[in-house]
């Protein structure tokens, strides 16, 4: 069998939805050989995540894709982990099948959640609540200088949120 080579394909055979699903994947596909990450070159989400068609009306992200199109089935119902946590990656070798729970727990267990002013709608930085919890000023008062409720600023003295500042 003829090797695939994706930068022919891309440059001199036209793509279409009748092609096979694994050469058009592939075809989207750049190896990082320092990372062993199967880098997904095509359309992705706004998230990171990687899209593949499989035919009309058939999507899928392209990490489930390629775990679909390599592995021979699609696990329904669950989800499938890169163990690299690079989002646009789709090597078969980089993923597992889990739960949404097994997901989270890598997440926790490789400190990727975001805290803090990481957030995307963080409205407080570090140096806020530091200033926050030395303050004698009033929640009410501190809430409108900071534009929060003075139910969060008395959160943030409790330390009941942001324990890591």
């Amino acid at each position: 069998a003829a090797r695939l080579d994706a930068s022919r394909l891309r440059a001199g055979v036209r793509m279409t939805i009748k092609t096979d699903p694994l050469v058009r994947f592939m075809a989207q596909v750049r190896k990082d050989e320092k990372t062993g990450c199967w880098e997904w070159q095509a359309y992705r989400l706004s998230n990171g995540y990687g899209l593949f068609t499989f035919g009309v009306g058939n999507r899928k992200t392209a990490h489930r894709a390629s775990w679909i199109l390599h592995m021979g089935y699609d696990p329904k119902g669950r989800v499938i982990r890169h163990t690299c946590d690079n989002r646009a990656c789709v090597n078969p070798d980089h993923l597992r099948v889990g739960t949404q729970q097994d997901n989270v727990n890598d997440m926790l267990d490789r400190h990727r959640e975001s805290r803090g002013e990481g957030r995307w709608n963080a409205k407080l930085s570090a140096l806020d609540i530091r200033e926050i919890r030395r303050s004698t000023i009033s929640s009410r008062n501190l809430a409108a200088r900071f534009g929060v409720s003075d139910s969060n600023i008395r959160y943030v003295k409790r330390v009941d949120t942001w324990r890591r500042a």
